[in-house]
């Protein structure tokens, strides 16, 4: 199996696993303590990551990493699980989930965008036109029904904002990739750095650490963060492997599974529509351009 292959397989993976991962926040997160189930998860997903350093091995080398790769996979934990996931969720609560998701799915232009600019990814005619229909089928697949309301301002802000820094971690998580072959050792470090920041967030604001991690919904939060830090685990080594033209659209598109998972699993709640159906053809085919476009 090649590189690019390699990348696609795990993109997949991960656009996966962070749908199995939504599905459990669904079910566990509370409005009334975002910060400490963004905690929760945090810890659970660092422990599967930390998991997932030592069966691969590693963990061994992780002091061999170099200061500079360490610095980037800091900063792009600030940009995706700091600046990023805190802008998304108040952009959902502003906007609603279908209006938010839909706009910070846009991160995956900004990453090819900001990796051509940034780092000289390659990007041609074809690869941008799959780009292209990624993101129009993942907007097919998580625009609602409620087109008549009008927008946000404010929400539509902090959505774009989320979209951006996600978009510029991926560039940042993809020059590390290049530094060192440590990509799970920096996804370690990119979490424990975001939950170095939720940890003192929560602890000021509660001043009881037993409050931030307790409770009845704290089994599903660990299922999500677990199931996260899996997929963090493959994100960062398919940036390793593959361009992020290649990357980032499939994983963006996790709201497909999302939708799938939840037609199965939640009978009556979700259902396949033709809407649906039309934004999982353009998303497939919008991979399938891409591949084409790096020779896969």
């Amino acid at each position: 199996m090649n590189d690019l292959v390699l990348g696609l397989v795990l993109s997949v993976a991960s656009a996966f696993l962070f749908s199995v991962s939504n599905m459990f926040v669904a079910r566990g997160m509370s409005l009334q303590h975002v910060s400490g189930g963004v905690l929760a998860t945090i810890l659970f997903s660092s422990l599967m990551i930390f998991a997932v350093s030592i069966v691969t091995g590693e963990f061994l080398h992780i002091w061999s990493m170099g200061f500079y790769p360490a610095l980037l996979f800091m900063f792009a934990g600030g940009l995706n699980f700091i600046l990023g996931r805190g802008l998304n969720y108040t952009g959902m609560v502003l906007l609603g989930p279908s209006r938010g998701s839909t706009i910070t799915s846009s991160q995956s232009l900004f990453a090819v965008f900001f990796g051509f600019l940034l780092i000289a990814e390659p990007l041609t005619l074809v690869g941008a036109l799959g780009v292209m229909l990624s993101f129009f089928g993942t907007i097919m697949v998580t625009t609602g029904n409620d087109h008549g309301k009008r927008i946000n301002s404010r929400g539509l802000l902090f959505s774009l904002s989320a979209a951006i820094f996600v978009g510029l971690s991926v560039v940042v998580i993809r020059a590390a990739d290049i530094l060192t072959p440590l990509p799970v050792d920096g996804a370690l470090i990119s979490y424990l750095t975001a939950g170095v920041f939720y940890f003192a967030l929560n602890i000021a604001r509660t001043r009881d650490i037993r409050r931030v991690v307790a409770g009845k919904r704290l089994g599903m939060l660990a299922a999500a963060g677990s199931a996260s830090g899996l997929a963090q685990s493959a994100r960062f080594v398919a940036l390793l492997v593959a361009p992020i033209v290649l990357v980032a659209p499939i994983i963006t598109a996790n709201p497909l599974f999302t939708m799938l998972l939840s037609f199965f699993t939640m009978r009556g709640v979700e259902s396949l529509s033709g809407r649906l159906l039309v934004g999982a053809v353009l998303i497939v085919s919008g991979v399938v351009v891409i591949s084409y476009s790096l020779g896969i």
